[in-house]
């Protein structure tokens, strides 16, 4: 679910999806994003930052698809993880 109907926003998610924190939340729905004046995280709420969670949320999707069918065509197991990844993973 997007914050706002608007794309405009002073922050942006980390490009690599390893500097993503998972479930990352507060109590005040706040998420953790790189504000684009400091270079730094910051906490935000997600009205204040646009489309960057919809856009996160289509990267990682991305990935699965394209993994889910590497692994439909080679048969490979190993893109098996970025599918569905086992609880250690979690």
């Amino acid at each position: 679910m997007n914050g706002t109907r608007g794309t405009e926003t002073a922050y942006h998610v980390a490009k690599d999806l390893a500097d993503v924190v998972p479930y990352d939340d507060d109590d005040a729905s706040s998420v953790t994003y790189i504000s684009n004046l400091t270079g730094k995280a910051e906490k935000a709420n997600p009205a204040k930052t646009g489309c960057t969670i919809g856009s996160l949320n289509r990267r990682i999707l991305g990935i699965a698809r394209d993994a889910a069918r590497l692994f439909m065509v080679t048969g490979d197991s190993s893109y098996e993880l970025y599918i569905c990844p086992g609880p250690a993973s979690m």
